[in-house]
């Protein structure tokens, strides 16, 4: 539980503008942020679950791949939306890279422990806070700086 309010206090201070002029619409982004730290946080006790009760996590990655199909599939029914082929490329690339991801986790799950593997794999969003300073040109602010240096400090007191 301790992660979870680190994620928020850290999307909090990275997304904060202190004297912005502007309407600023926190509660929509901040609600959305919970209940994605509410579902990471159960996919990651799932995970380590399936592990423990030694599972084949094969098995685990088809199921949750194939249950998102369906519910994409099922979405796009109702919404009679068309596919496009640019979204088809971006989300096959996605979904590689995720299911690369998910079979390290699993791995990383099978042979270490999970109240340290878990906190290290959140660390993912410094992989984009990093890409959107080199590749988009994004200026870090002082403020957001101190946000990434708490979650490498907080990975670090992980460990003690």
């Amino acid at each position: 539980m301790e992660w979870n309010r680190l994620h928020v206090y850290r999307t909090l201070v990275i997304q904060y503008t202190p004297n912005a002029k502007g309407n600023h619409q926190y509660v929509p982004w901040m609600m959305h942020t919970l209940l994605s730290i509410l579902s990471f946080g159960v996919l990651g006790i799932l995970m380590t679950t399936s592990t423990r009760l030694h599972l084949n996590s094969l098995d685990i990655l088809v199921s949750m791949y194939g249950g998102g199909m369906l519910y994409l599939l099922s979405a796009l029914a109702f919404k009679k939306e068309k596919i496009k082929l640019t979204e088809v490329k971006i989300g096959s690339l996605v979904g590689f890279l995720s299911m690369i991801g998910y079979g390290c986790y699993f791995f990383a799950l099978n042979t270490g422990i999970a109240s340290i593997i878990f906190p290290v794999v959140s660390l993912n969003c410094l992989v984009v806070v990093f890409a959107g300073c080199y590749i988009f040109k994004e200026k870090l602010k002082t403020y957001q700086i101190a946000g990434v240096l708490a979650a490498l400090i907080g990975i670090i007191l992980t460990k003690i």
